[in-house]
Formats: structure tokens, sequence, C-alpha cells
């Protein structure tokens, strides 16, 4: 049976038995999944299984070994350099680590997050003489994010809940269509962490965002995320709304076999 046209028209992506493999190691097993416009999700699951890979295909940033990606109605191979430029143009990207210039003001990291955008040189020009315009908006993300005073501030010297705000002001910056974060929370408190996740699914919500999350804490992910799409082994072990993921999927998701048991009860003494 066809998809209804109304849904096919809103799918974001389209992954079919999707496999990505780096010599002896497989990091995603036919992976099959479709994530449509404005949907706010979270991809859960023990280290290694395979979430960061997931967030980069999805991204455009990597190929998969076997399968068939399209992302906005476009299979991933037929991207060319051009139109593979403005796809990641169009998806801010979340790294775990921030990927913030140490030595930079703020305004200067935001302003990043639409470097390549424009030509090499309107880039250039507009990051290192940034007009009142370009500055303006720049304030306008940080204080949507809650810092709007730290704009002028070299981003080294900012806590490290301040510099995860800045790096998703660079990202709103962008002005994307999707939103990815790879593990936005992991170096934070719970507190900074609830107040993290609360801030990008409301701009998501706000801006009709696709918002697409890789979490380890579950009970954050089952509060902020109406899907939770749960991957071991590189496989999906379940994709459903938040509120029917059972105790039991998530005991099995993490559940430890053979040689984890052996390292865990090593770990643990």
């Amino acid at each position: 049976m066809s998809a209804d046209p109304k849904v096919q028209d809103r799918i974001v992506y389209d992954l079919q038995e999707v496999s990505q493999r780096y010599n002896s190691t497989t990091a995603l097993d036919s992976v099959s999944l479709t994530i449509t416009s404005g949907e706010i999700l979270a991809i859960v699951g023990p280290s290694g299984s395979g979430k960061s890979t997931l967030l980069r295909i999805l991204a455009g940033a990597q190929r998969p070994s076997t399968g068939h990606v399209m992302i906005r109605g476009r299979m991933l191979r037929d991207y060319s350099p051009t139109t593979l430029r403005e796809l990641r143009a169009a998806t801010g990207f979340i790294h775990q680590d921030h990927r913030l210039v140490p030595g930079l003001r703020v305004s200067q990291n935001v302003l990043l997050g639409r470097l390549g955008q424009s030509s090499l040189m309107a880039s250039w020009r507009s990051f290192l003489f940034p007009s009142r315009s370009e500055l303006l908006e720049a304030h306008e993300v940080l204080e949507r994010v809650g810092i709007e005073e730290k704009l002028f501030e070299r981003s080294d010297r900012l806590s490290g809940g301040q510099q995860q705000r800045v790096a998703i002001a660079r990202a709103l910056y962008q002005a994307p269509c999707t939103l990815l974060a790879d593990e936005p929370i992991a170096s934070l408190d719970p507190i900074r962490s609830r107040d993290i996740l609360k801030l990008l699914t409301e701009v998501a919500a706000e801006r009709g965002l696709t918002l697409v999350l890789s979490m380890h804490d579950l009970a954050l992910a089952r509060e902020f995320c109406p899907r939770l799409i749960g991957l071991r082994h590189g496989q999906v072990d379940f994709d459903k709304s938040s509120s029917d993921v059972t105790q039991t999927d998530l005991d099995q998701l993490y559940r430890l076999e053979g040689k984890e048991r052996i390292e865990d009860r090593a770990i643990q003494g």
C-alpha cells in the first residue's frame, strides 16, 4: 500500500535498509525509518549503538555503505557538491563538544553559523566586519537562548552551559529547517540539562523545525520528545511514541551480554 500523499509530502528523511561499516566494525545494520517535518524525537541507546553515525548520515555528512537514504525527496547519492552544500546549510548540527573557536568572541562564533551560505568573500566579510543588522540578529538569537549579555565576550571565558547555548545560538542563526543535536546535555548537570532540552524543544516548536536528538538520559528523553527510537548494536530495537515505551523496552535496550557483562563486572570491581 502506498503512503498517504499528505504524509509523503512531509517526509524529511526516509532511510531504507541503511548499513554503515568501518572495516570489520558495523556501526549501523539495516536501519529503516522515516522522519517527517516538524517532528521532535530522540535516538536513545547505549554507547557504541550507532547514534552519532546515524546523525551524520541524516546531516548528509556521510554516505552509508549500503542502503537508500532520501533527504527532502532526493536520494543522498544524487546530491551534487552544490546541492549537498545547500542541504548542510539547511541543517543545523549541535555537536557534543560545542565546536566553538575559543579565542573568538561569542558574536563571531554565532556568525560562523552562516559561513559558507554565500560566496567566500561575502562570508568572510560578514564574519570579520559584521553589519549592524547582522549583529542585531546575532543578539536576538543569543537573547532567545538567554545569554544576550555575552555578545562580545570571549567564548573560552564562558561556562560549559553558556558555551552550549552559544552552540545552539549559532545553529539557530544558521536559520535551518532541521536541527540535529549529538548528546547536547552529556556534559551538563541535571538542572542545566532540563533547561537546554526545554529550550531546544520550544525553539523547534516555535519555528516548525524537525528536531532529532541523540541522548543517554532516558527520563528526559521521554519527557521532552514525543517519539523515541532505540538503537542497539546498530539496529533499531524499537521505534515508538514515548508514552508507549515500556520499562521492558528499556531493559531490553540496555541489557548486557557476554563480553559486556564481563567488562561491566570488571569496572564495578
